[in-house]
């Protein structure tokens, strides 16, 4: 069940992968010959106009990875159309974009008062992205002309800073070929596409729809669980800041009347509130995961093209009456068990399992409070009990 895994056994039993001279002189010309961040910086931009995309061209053209539909995006004034053939990403630079979105690189320094919430550092593996718990909650799920692959580097580290030197350069192939699960032989489908009666057509994905998934090129996709940072904050939240979650509208805590007393729980935190922040916080490590895969991609020489247009809750599969996505499992639209009406999801057995009241993995809070604690008093953890 845990997407936050820990091996102890791992570092006697991993060999180092072989790989060839090629492989390792391309890594070294990323690590050793590459321009510096600054300079990445200077010339970063988003270039959407991949080889063999096209834009505003007014051509009709089939969609085989959205359920075969054929559309038609309106002819425009910039209307290009490339007549070179996609090029695929290699396995090394899909592998070295894989590493700088949230890969492997060390020890996590941990340099957090004992008395100042230590206790809610849920491992000690750092990773190329920050976390406000070090909780690994983020997944990259990548996506080729092979399929849709799940990319989570186990939370054992081999060494305090994991690419010292060319000497590891080896790693990054190893996590890439071992720590990747494939989740579907085929590229998701996406597409949602409709003509109302209107005068205008609704396309859940935005002008992303027409390049997109587009057979030849990669789509990287960093896919988090709010759940457990929502838990592991929580309990923070009540052991050091004395925090403790309110009803807005009645102004009552929601549970913990015999704990609300000085030296314990002393200031109310309304919902919305508490969940507006926790959603800050785990939105720092997608968007930190987002940019470091741009400024990877630049300082490599490839184009790069930031994505927020569609909806995600389609992408992971909360429709599949109109797209079947990532093939996600969310919570029905029961008034009584889902009073917000919204899409929340459940995630997919062995792929992702967030951590959601009520699912198959946490049939109620209880479950979901002791998992989170495990993971910090566990082995592993990065707690101090």
């Amino acid at each position: 069940m845990p997407d936050v895994q820990f091996d102890p056994g791992h570092r006697q039993r991993v060999t180092p992968t072989q790989i060839t001279a090629e492989e390792h002189a391309a890594i070294a010309r990323v690590f050793e010959a590459g321009p510096s961040v600054f300079s990445a910086l200077s010339t970063l931009r988003t270039r959407r106009m991949g080889l063999g995309y096209r834009s505003e061209t007014g051509e009709p053209e089939t969609f085989e990875w959205s359920s075969g539909r054929t559309l038609t995006q309106q002819a425009g004034p910039l209307s290009w159309a490339s007549q070179a053939p996609p090029v695929p990403l290699s396995e090394v630079e899909e592998a070295l974009l894989a590493w700088a979105a949230l890969g492997p690189n060390g020890i996590a320094l941990a340099d957090v008062p004992v008395h100042g919430a230590l206790s809610g550092m849920l491992s000690w593996a750092g990773r190329t992205i920050p976390a406000s718990s070090n909780d690994l909650s983020v997944d990259l799920f990548v996506i080729n002309d092979q399929g849709v692959f799940r990319y989570r580097p186990l939370a054992e580290r081999l060494a305090p800073v994991e690419i010292a030197g060319p000497e590891d350069y080896w790693k990054v192939l190893h996590w890439y070929r071992n720590d990747r699960l494939q989740v579907s032989d085929r590229r998701p489908d996406i597409g949602w596409f409709s003509a109302p009666e209107g005068t205008h057509n609704v396309n859940a994905l935005g002008p992303g729809q027409y390049n997109l998934n587009r057979p030849g090129s990669t789509w990287f996709l960093p896919v988090g669980d709010l759940g457990l940072e929502w838990f592991n904050q929580l309990l923070s939240s009540y052991e050091w800041s004395g925090f403790y979650l309110m009803d807005p509208d009645t102004q009552k805590s929601c549970g913990v009347e015999e704990f609300i007393r000085p030296g314990f729980l002393e200031v109310g935190f309304p919902i919305p509130v508490f969940d507006e922040l926790v959603q800050l916080l785990h939105a720092g490590q997608v968007g930190a995961s987002v940019q470091n895969i741009r400024l990877g991609a630049e300082a490599m020489g490839l184009g790069a093209w930031p994505v927020g247009s569609y909806a995600d809750d389609m992408v992971l599969g909360a429709y599949p009456e109109v797209s079947t996505g990532l093939g996600f499992d969310f919570l029905e639209r029961d008034p009584d068990r889902n009073p917000s009406a919204t899409a929340t999801c459940l995630g997919r057995a062995g792929v992702k399992e967030p951590v959601v009241v009520p699912s198959p993995q946490f049939p109620t809070a209880a479950d979901a409070v002791r998992y989170v604690m495990d993971l910090r008093y566990g082995p592993g953890g990065g707690a101090v009990a």
